[in-house]
């Protein structure tokens, strides 16, 4: 059995501890800058009807230019229909 040393985790999340000893290093790279680039938003639900949210990224980033600002983001949980602004979920899924 091969062992690895266990990777310096960028973050204090107790699962990317764990993910870092299960993983391969690279693939742990890849998931540790996935998590990293996910976390910088921040989410403001606001109108009547509680359907529609304010997402901003908190973190600048050349990367994705799309994050630059906030979004309006319409979400109808029940009936399965979202909509945003930045046009996102409709080219991603």
């Amino acid at each position: 059995m091969v062992f690895q040393a266990v990777p310096n985790v960028k973050t204090a999340w107790p699962f990317a501890e764990q993910l870092s000893r299960v993983y391969t290093r690279a693939v742990f790279k890849v998931f540790e800058n996935t998590l990293d680039e996910s976390v910088h938003f921040r989410i403001e639900q606001y109108g009547v009807d509680q359907t529609q949210w304010i997402i901003s990224h908190s973190k600048r980033s050349e990367k994705h230019d799309w994050c630059q600002r906030q979004f309006k983001v319409m979400a109808d949980v029940v009936n399965g229909q979202f909509s945003c602004e930045c046009m996102q979920w409709e080219h991603t899924g």
